[in-house]
């Protein structure tokens, strides 16, 4: 006699059922089972070609980059801060000593570009390093102010040694930008003045000579004494001028002009 099969009963829990008769498994397997077992290994197809992993990991790398891109937009934001506000502090190292300077006296605190131009002045009106100077230069200044000098000497009393080297000195012989511009050839004394000509700007720089250095006047036609006093009198800043007094003095044979005519 041949098995006899049970009709299958509707499975409600979605599980299977397994049912034994006479030595016989048999097996019901859902649906759903069914369908998973028929679906392709998608490892086996050719056209598969991205591995499930290879998926997770650029999708971290997605993640990183984003962290990246943000990591680095915040430090620009940080160069950009340090920027501003190198570029606009109030009181920068740069310029403390100036101000510092200018508060002692009494002016008060003035811009950073106010500063810069005021230094800037001030060094061109510095005394040249006569090395600087070519003999040209020199004579073509003194061709061109012999005779000034002499007139200042015979009224005033200053070696005309003395008027023509602190020229040289003072204006550069002539070729610094703001005598030319200003025909102050006594800058030292005469700072941020303009002259309407040259000799104006002797018979200036003679009469403040007189009037604010009295004791200059009674060394007579001896230059060496006039620079002597010119340094006791702290006539210049700058500590080498009375030095490059007597360098000019007698490198371009200045006493020459002191004699009488």
């Amino acid at each position: 006699m041949s098995p006899r099969l049970l009709p299958e009963k509707k499975n409600i829990s979605n599980q299977p059922v397994l049912r034994v008769e006479r030595g016989i498994v048999l097996a019901n397997q859902t649906k759903r089972q069914s369908q998973m077992e028929s679906l392709p290994d998608v490892s086996q197809v050719p056209g598969y070609l991205i591995p499930s992993r290879f998926l997770f990991n650029a999708s971290a790398m997605v993640r990183w980059l984003k962290i990246i891109v943000i990591c680095f937009f915040i430090y620009l934001v940080q160069q950009q801060e340090i920027s501003f506000s190198i570029g606009f502090a109030p009181k920068n190292q740069a310029i403390i000593a100036t101000q510092n300077n200018y508060a002692s006296l009494g002016i008060g605190e003035i811009p950073m570009e106010a500063a810069r131009a005021e230094k800037a002045e001030k060094l061109l009106w510095q005394p040249i390093d006569p090395d600087l100077l070519t003999d040209d230069q020199v004579f073509a200044y003194i061709k061109r102010f012999e005779k000034v000098a002499k007139a200042e000497m015979k009224k005033f009393n200053i070696p005309a040694s003395i008027k023509l080297a602190m020229g040289i000195l003072e204006s550069h012989a002539d070729a610094n930008q703001l005598t030319q511009t200003s025909n102050n050839h006594f800058g030292q004394l005469f700072q941020d003045k303009n002259f309407n000509s040259a000799w104006e700007n002797w018979r200036a720089h003679s009469l403040l000579l007189r009037e604010r250095f009295p004791e200059l006047f009674q060394n007579g036609m001896d230059s060496e004494r006039w620079v002597s006093a010119l340094q006791e009198k702290r006539y210049s800043r700058d500590p080498g001028y009375y030095q490059k007094l007597r360098e000019v003095i007698a490198r371009f044979n200045l006493d020459r002009y002191d004699a009488p005519r």
